[in-house]
C-alpha cells in the first residue's frame, strides 16, 4: 500500500491537543471527516463512506486489543509481584542460614567456655548441675544461673541465647515469605493463563476485523484518497511509513530508534524480543538498549519506578523516547508506548496488530510522562 497520512493539519491538530491541552477525551480513532460541499465528487464520497467502514473496522479491534491489553498488564503485574517476592524470600533464607550459622558458632564459643569452666573448678561446682549437666550443652544451661561463670562466660552465654533468638525469628520471615511466594506465584500463573486465553480470542477477533479493512483497501484501487479520509485512526496501510529515525547519542533518541526497527513485527503476550512484544517488552527492551533501567515488564511498574526516582513530566513537555501511558482509572497502567515526536508514537499495540507508527491517542492518556535518561 502507498497511502500515508496527511502530515500537515493532522499532526498539528494531534500536538495540540495531546501536548498543549492536555488529555481529551477522545476514546479511540477519530470519526473520518467527510466532506460538506456540494461539489463533493461521487468518487470522494465512495472514499469516504469506504473510510468509515474501515474506520469502524478499527475500532472494533482497538476495542478488543484494549481488553487483552488489560489482561496481559494485570498478569505483566502480576509476575512482577512474583519475582518480587521470590526475591525476597531469597533473600530472607540467606539472611536465616547465615544467622544460623552464627548463632552455631556463638554456641558452641559459649559451651567450650563452660566446659573449661567445669574442668577447671570441678570441685566447687554445686553438686546438682555435676549431675545433670553431662553434656557441653547442659553444663551451659546451668552454669547460666551460676555464680562461677566469669563475667567473660556471661557475656558468651548472653550472645549465644540473643544469636539463637535472631536465628529463630529469621527463620520465621523466611517462612512467612514462603508462604506469601507461593501464593504469588500461583497468582501469577493464573494471571498468565488468562492473559494467554484472552489475547488468544481477541487475536481471532482483531485479524477478522483487520483482514476485512485489508481487503477493502485492497479491491478499491484509490488508497490515497481513502487513507485521507480515515481520520488519525490507526489503519496499518494508511500510517507513515519510512520515517526518519533521529540522530545523536541520546537516550531518547536511541530509543525511538530502537522501537523503529521493530516494526512489523507481532504482538505476543509477554514476549520482549528480539521477534515480538507486548506494550511494556518494547518499552523494556528499547530503554535496556540505550542502556537504562526503567524497573520491571510491567506499565504499571515502569509508571511507579519513573514516579519514585523523579522523571515524571508534564505531557506538554514530551519529547521523543519518553513513555506515554494509558490507564483505566484506580493507578494501573493497561498500555505503555513510546513518543517519537511530531503528534505520533511507537508502540506493540495488541494481539493481531504489530509494532507500528500512529497518532498519539488521546483517551485514558494519562497527563504525565516518563522521561528516563
Amino acid at each position: 500500500m502507498t497511502g500515508r497520512i496527511p502530515a500537515g493539519g493532522l499532526i498539528a491538530a494531534v500536538l495540540t491537543a495531546v501536548l498543549v491541552a492536555g488529555a481529551p477525551g477522545i476514546a479511540q480513532a477519530d470519526s473520518p471527516q467527510p466532506a460538506t460541499s456540494p461539489t463533493t465528487s461521487t468518487t470522494d464520497k465512495t472514499a469516504q463512506q469506504l473510510a468509515a467502514r474501515i474506520v469502524a473496522l478499527q475500532r472494533d479491534a482497538e476495542a478488543t486489543g484494549k481488553v487483552a491489553q488489560k489482561a496481559a498488564e494485570r498478569a505483566n503485574d502480576a509476575q512482577t509481584a512474583a519475582d518480587t517476592a521470590a526475591n525476597q524470600l531469597a533473600d530472607a533464607s540467606a539472611a536465616a542460614v547465615a544467622a544460623t550459622d552464627t548463632a552455631l558458632q556463638s554456641r558452641a564459643r559459649a559451651s567450650a567456655a563452660a566446659a573449661q569452666l567445669a574442668r577447671t573448678d570441678i570441685g566447687t561446682l554445686p553438686l546438682d548441675l555435676m549431675l545433670n549437666g553431662r553434656t557441653a550443652q547442659g553444663v551451659l544451661g546451668g552454669l547460666s544461673t551460676s555464680s562461677q561463670l566469669t563475667a567473660q562466660s556471661h557475656l558468651l552465654f548472653a550472645q549465644a541465647e540473643a544469636d539463637q533468638a535472631e536465628a529463630t525469628r529469621l527463620e520465621g520471615i523466611a517462612s512467612d515469605r514462603s508462604d506469601a511466594a507461593t501464593i504469588a506465584a500461583q497468582k501469577a500463573a493464573t494471571e498468565s493463563a488468562k492473559a494467554k486465553n484472552e489475547a488468544a480470542s481477541a487475536k481471532k477477533e482483531v485479524d477478522a476485523a483487520l483482514d476485512e479493512q485489508r481487503a477493502l483497501l485492497t479491491q478499491n484501487g484509490s488508497d490515497a484518497a481513502v487513507c485521507g479520509s480515515v481520520g488519525s485512526a490507526p489503519v496499518s496501510e494508511c500510517l507513515p511509513t519510512g520515517g526518519t529515525a533521529p540522530t545523536g547519542t541520546g537516550v531518547g533518541a536511541q530509543v525511538v530508534r530502537f522501537a523503529m526497527s521493530q516494526i512489523g513485527k507481532p504482538y505476543v503476550f509477554a514476549a520482549a524480543g528480539p521477534d515480538s512484544y507486548d506494550c511494556s517488552g518494547l518499552t523494556l527492551t528499547a530503554y535496556a538498549k540505550a542502556g537504562v533501567s526503567i524497573g520491571t515488564h510491567s506499565a504499571t511498574n515502569q509508571y511507579e519506578t519513573a514516579k519514585a526516582q523523579g522523571d515524571l513530566v508534564p505531557i506538554a513537555d514530551a519529547k521523543p523516547g519518553d513513555l506515554l501511558f494509558y490507564t483505566g482509572g484506580g493507578g494501573d497502567m493497561y498500555h505503555v508506548t513510546i513518543y517519537a515526536g511530531n503528534g505520533l508514537m511507537l508502540e506493540a499495540p495488541y494481539p493481531g496488530a504489530t509494532v507500528r507508527g500512529a497518532p498519539v491517542r488521546t483517551g485514558d492518556l494519562v497527563a504525565q510522562v516518563a522521561h528516563f535518561g
